[in-house]
């Protein structure tokens, strides 16, 4: 059984899943439970019929979302093969329940 969601970390997956933002950025200290939201978080959008994708400031970070089953790279990556057509986003915006 998986452990329960803190407050704040209920709060950062309702926002990710009722943003109107493509990127959604969340912040915490280490040993804060970022990888515990973001299992739920992930779950949820994957139920819905979103793809996750995910970017990442440095490598230690995107190795961390790749290990939760997510497509990730770095910030830096993303905007290179953006330019190359590498990187596309789809129609879809926000993951409203």
């Amino acid at each position: 059984m998986t452990a329960p969601l803190t407050s704040g970390q209920r709060q950062a997956v309702e926002h990710i899943l009722t943003s109107t933002h493509r990127f959604v950025r969340v912040e915490g200290h280490a040993g804060t439970g970022k990888t515990h939201m973001h299992k739920h978080a992930i779950a949820r959008m994957t139920e819905q019929g979103f793809k996750v994708r995910a970017v990442a400031p440095y490598g230690n970070q995107a190795r961390a979302l790749r290990e939760l089953g997510v497509e990730t790279g770095t910030i830096a990556a993303m905007l290179k093969a953006r330019d190359t057509e590498r990187f596309a986003l789809d129609d879809k915006k926000g993951c409203h329940r």
